[in-house]
């Protein structure tokens, strides 16, 4: 049987920064990417126009036209697109015309094994795995905070990925 489709992978945000994000307009897939990626990774207050937002995790605060113009899409065809997600049940949409709040409804699902504000501040977390699922370590922007620490197994084949693969993973993306 086939691994493929299973387990999870980590994406640093910075990827947002690259020329391979950059090409519009963007699929379907790639733009709920990014709203994963824009998603807030903790819950903090924000300054918005005259007053102070809290911001909670797994939500994102942004236009529909902020985003059509992220993707190369029409204002249309974005809220078309974010619709068919709420439909689908992957996102709650909240929209008026002073602001928009999307939820990702599986956000802690998918983002929080083992999580907490540590963990998605990219610091190496260990995790029990749960009945199908494990994680892989997680580090910080900066990769500080790595003392040797190990990932967890992967799902598929049990295999054990070092710190120092990780270190040069994280390296050669930082390299790009």
């Amino acid at each position: 049987m086939s691994d493929h489709g299973r387990g999870f992978v980590c994406i640093h945000r910075e990827i947002m920064d690259h020329w391979v994000w950059q090409d519009k307009p963007v699929s379907k897939g790639q733009a709920w990417v990014d709203l994963i990626l824009l998603a807030n990774y903790r819950s903090e207050k924000f300054s918005y126009k005259d007053g102070v937002v809290e911001g909670r995790r797994g939500c994102v605060y942004r236009s529909i036209s902020f985003l059509a113009e992220r993707w190369g899409w029409s204002r249309d065809k974005a809220s078309r697109f974010l619709h068919q997600l709420e439909s689908d049940g992957m996102i709650k949409l909240y929209a008026t015309t002073h602001h928009t709040t999307i939820t990702l409804v599986n956000y802690e699902i998918y983002q929080g094994i083992g999580a907490t504000d540590t963990a998605t501040d990219r610091h190496p977390i260990a995790t029990k795995p749960t009945a199908n699922r494990q994680q892989v370590g997680i580090y910080n922007k900066d990769n500080k905070g790595n003392h040797g620490n190990k990932g967890n197994n992967s799902e598929s084949a049990g295999e054990v990925q070092s710190a120092e693969e990780i270190e040069e993973a994280s390296r050669w993306f930082e390299s790009l």
